[in-house]
């Protein structure tokens, strides 16, 4: 396959950001995104969210969708879900990780939900690279030229500390009836 001439360029300047998305972690037995949405909702629906609820959540966008089944799982059950769905660490980085880690590029933009990617780069550098978020943009643009590191726009599943009160999807709130805690 011939590239163009200019991202070959870029490329050999170290100005190219890739972008790696869950489907890099299927190799190593993870699901998609749109899979994990599937098993958070039936998550809710095993913990008795009703129905109606339910289709709310589906017509919600991704990350809203997570949220609003964060909140109804609540706490502790969020994080066994993760821990139950994304193996708690038994999965390892597959050959994508570790060529996506090789890359000379300054930085890598991820929506990864599961660490394999930081994994990879600290298996290559034996340090654990630096993560931003969106709410970074400062260390961001301190760090871009400076060292490697990971980018993730958003971090709602990686982030196991509740939020605030209540989700703002839309002002969609669960029917929390029979729920306790």
């Amino acid at each position: 396959m011939k590239l163009p001439k200019t991202l070959v360029e870029h490329f050999n300047l170290h100005r190219c950001i890739p972008w790696c998305g869950a489907g890099v972690s299927v190799a190593s037995q993870l699901p998609t995104w749109r899979e994990l949405i599937e098993q958070f909702i039936r998550a809710c629906e095993d913990a008795g969210m009703q129905e109606e609820s339910i289709r709310e959540i589906k017509s919600l966008e991704a990350e809203e969708a997570v949220e609003v089944c964060r909140d109804f799982l609540g706490e502790n059950e969020y994080r066994n879900f993760l821990e139950r769905v994304l193996g708690a660490g038994a999965a390892l980085p597959n050959v994508l990780h570790d060529k996506v880690a090789k890359l000379p590029v300054p930085a890598i933009l991820t929506t990864n939900y599961d660490r394999l990617l930081e994994t990879a780069m600290a298996n290559r550098t034996g340090r654990i690279p630096r993560v931003l978020t969106a709410d970074d943009t400062q260390s961001l643009w301190k760090a871009i030229a400076k060292e490697e590191f990971l980018i993730l726009p958003r971090d709602s599943l990686r982030e196991l500390s509740v939020r605030g009160n209540g989700h703002k999807a839309r002002g969609f709130r669960p029917d929390m009836r029979g729920r306790s805690g």
